[in-house]
Parts: C-alpha cells; sequence; structure tokens
C-alpha cells in the first residue's frame, strides 16, 4: 500500500492513507464533533504533447490533499490541505471544528446511516500498475508514433497540432465516525492524434482521434489512432457549414413543436458579404408553409456588428387570431455598465452560478438523460429531429434554384 510521510516536530512518521484517515476522524470526535469524515487523496500524473516530431510540453506531477467534514448537530464546516505535517493536520481540524460550531444550521446535513453503507467485493479493474511502467522516453514516443502514423497517411496531411500521451493513478480513502473506511485506486492512460489536412485549393481542415484505456494492454496502438485521426481529417475536407444547420435548425425544432403541423413547402433566400471569402451565407432568410395554413418566417444569422451588446439576439413573435406573443431575449435582463464598455452576460443559455453551470442549454441535456433514464419519449422527438433536416436540405436547394421547394 502507498507510504505518505507525516513529518512531525519529534519524529518522522510513516502511515498508509487509511490510518490518517481514520485517526483524524478519530480526533475530530474527540474535540468534540457529533460526526465526521475524512477524504485523503493522492496521485501522479503524465502528459507530454510532441508537434512534428518534437517535443512541445512535457509535465510529471504528484499530489496529494486531506480533507475533514464535521459536524455539531446540524451544523458542519470543512477544511482542506494539502500539508501533511503533524502541525498542517492539527490546524486544519482545529478549523474546521471551530468553524462548526458557528455556521447555519441545516436539517438536511449529516453522513449516511450505518445502514446505508456497504462495499463491493472483488476488483473493480479501476488500477493497472502498468500505466506508470514505461520509461519517460517510450511515453513521449507513444505520442510521436500516433502523430507520425496520421502525417504518413496520404499526402493531403500537411500538418499536425500535435500527438499526445497522458497517464495518471490516483488513490482515494474515505473514512466516517460511524467506523466506514472504504478506498479505491484508479488508473487510465490516452493517445492522441490532431492532424491538419489541405486540399488542392487551399482549404484547410483538422479532426482527431484518441484511445483512452485503464491500462496499456487495452489502448489502442498509436499507429492505429493516427490512421483513425488521418481518416476523419480527410473527411472533412470540401465539407461546408452552414447558418441553417448550425443555428436555424433549432428554431425549426421549436416551430415543429409548438405547431404540431408539418411544413409542406419552403422559399430561402440569402445574404453572402462578410463571410463571403469562405463561400458562407452570413443570413438566411426562409418562408416556410405549414400543412394547417401556418406561415412562418424565420430569419438567421450568424453575423453581429463588433459593438453588439450580446452574442446572442433572439426575438420570436406569434400572431394569432386572437391574440400575439412576444419574447424578445436580446438582453437576457441584465445590463453591466462600467466606464470603458457596455455590457450584456449571458443569463440564460449557460451562465454559471456558483461554481455550477445553469440555464436552458443544462435543462435541455438534463431533460434527454431524464429521458433515456426513464425510458421515455424526449419533448423534441428523433422525428422531428429530421423533419428539421428535411426543411434545412429543401431550404439549401431553394436557394440553389431561386424556386419554393415542395416537402
Amino acid at each position: 500500500m502507498p507510504q505518505t510521510e507525516l513529518i512531525t516536530k519529534n519524529q518522522k512518521l510513516e502511515t498508509d492513507l487509511r490510518e490518517v484517515a481514520q485517526d483524524i476522524v478519530r480526533r475530530a470526535m474527540a474535540g468534540g464533533a457529533t460526526a465526521a469524515e475524512c477524504v485523503v487523496r493522492e496521485g501522479d500524473e503524465f502528459s507530454t504533447l510532441v508537434r512534428l516530431g518534437q517535443v512541445e510540453t512535457l509535465k510529471e506531477a504528484g499530489s496529494r490533499s486531506i480533507g475533514v467534514r464535521v459536524f455539531h448537530g446540524q451544523r458542519s464546516a470543512s477544511t482542506h490541505s494539502s500539508d501533511f505535517s503533524r502541525d498542517a493536520l492539527d490546524r486544519m481540524l482545529k478549523s474546521a471544528l471551530e468553524l462548526a460550531k458557528i455556521t447555519s444550521e441545516d436539517p438536511f446535513s449529516g453522513i449516511p446511516d450505518a445502514s446505508q453503507l456497504g462495499s463491493l467485493a472483488g476488483d473493480l479493474d479501476l488500477y493497472f500498475p502498468d500505466v506508470y511502467s514505461l520509461p519517460g522516453e517510450e511515453r513521449i514516443n507513444y505520442a510521436r508514433r500516433a502523430e507520425k502514423a496520421a502525417l504518413d497517411y496520404d499526402p493531403r496531411i500537411k500538418n499536425s497540432e500535435g500527438g499526445s500521451f497522458d497517464a495518471a493513478t490516483g488513490h482515494k480513502v474515505l473514512a466516517n465516525s460511524h467506523g466506514f473506511v472504504g478506498e479505491y485506486r484508479r488508473s487510465y492512460c490516452s493517445v492522441a492524434a490532431v492532424p491538419i489536412a489541405q486540399s488542392e485549393n487551399g482549404g484547410m481542415q483538422r479532426d482527431y482521434w484518441f484511445s483512452v484505456a485503464r491500462n496499456l494492454g487495452r489502448l489502442d496502438s498509436p499507429e492505429e489512432v493516427g490512421r483513425i485521426a488521418a481518416q476523419r481529417t480527410l473527411r472533412r475536407l470540401g465539407g461546408r457549414t452552414s447558418v441553417l444547420f448550425f443555428l436555424g435548425i433549432h428554431d425549426i425544432d421549436m416551430l415543429l413543436w409548438c405547431l404540431n403541423a408539418r411544413p409542406k413547402r419552403v422559399f430561402a433566400a440569402a445574404s453572402r458579404k462578410l463571410m463571403a471569402d469562405l463561400g458562407v451565407d452570413d443570413t438566411i432568410f426562409l418562408l416556410l408553409e405549414f400543412e394547417n395554413g401556418v406561415v412562418a418566417c424565420l430569419e438567421t444569422s450568424w453575423v453581429l456588428p463588433d459593438s453588439s451588446l450580446a452574442t446572442l439576439d433572439a426575438r420570436l413573435e406569434i400572431v394569432g387570431t386572437r391574440g400575439v406573443v412576444y419574447v424578445d431575449i436580446h438582453g437576457q435582463g441584465l445590463t453591466v455598465v462600467e466606464e470603458a464598455r457596455m455590457d450584456r452576460p449571458d443569463t440564460m443559455y449557460g451562465p454559471v452560478v456558483h461554481g455550477q453551470v445553469a440555464g436552458i442549454l443544462k435543462e435541455e441535456i438534463a431533460h434527454f438523460v431524464a429521458c433515456v433514464q426513464a425510458d421515455r419519449e424526449p419533448l423534441i422527438t428523433g422525428t422531428m429531429g429530421l423533419e428539421a433536416v428535411r426543411v434545412v436540405m429543401a431550404a439549401h436547394r431553394s436557394l440553389e434554384t431561386g424556386q419554393p421547394e415542395t416537402l
């Protein structure tokens, strides 16, 4: 079992991580806590990036940390440290015990009941020591081999953003005042390549491929990774993008859901100025007719002035026989004015609130995951998604012919 050194004023004490965690819990309870838990972690990591055969970055590091959470009734506090000296552990524990006496009560705080604790028997195959068995130069060669395989695959592969190899191991122990002590070790390694291809007309594309495994034996060979990365990159040559596929398709999804009707005809027009050199339309306008008689007008653009306060300008107007609905989320309800600038931060799509991602994009993903877990159909079904693609494809045909397209 890995050994961790605890340096004290009078002696050098060597003990394993389980003993460290259990000792902190015992001392917390002796210090007046009604419950306590301690987590100890240690790990090593290696990472290298090779570009055009030369090492660009090389990192190898080890780390360890310890944290304790103590309870005084319904009050709790947590403290952490990366210093395992006796004085540092004493300060960490003392701070937690003092803070727990003055924090606000939380009726739901606490550690799991002893009856809820358990263990998994047998080897979970999360840790393999061979991840760190290779000498440093051989690890670097993994990255070199992946990049070389990609560069050698086809003459159209002209450059590379590099080949990489990563390896890491970790060890975590959890102990609490209910007598539970659990631990696990983990390992992983990965190899990747990011080639760049160039077409005859000078257009350039990049893509990547990688392999990740718990041990070296399960890792795909660097040559296989490089070959697949090159194939994926070459497939991108001659490809094109569209503001309708990138942005407008979401609005079409919304229309299909709101109207619950099939579109029957679409006419499209476009403006191509700022992005003409890329062969891409700045803005595409759609006139979309549905089988129930509704006519929708959609404007989709990914070009806004540099001085625009917001990167997203979304508006919706629904006119019915008995009323009108207006939706305008350009400002998102927040404007920040400083001496030299004015800004409207994102408060709706994907804001970070107290360190956690929130917003409608997170809710969309959460809804989909919940549907998968419950085996139920999401609000936007696969059929709707396919219908939206059909509309976009028809719109592009309309752009080419200048005529309406029947769906």
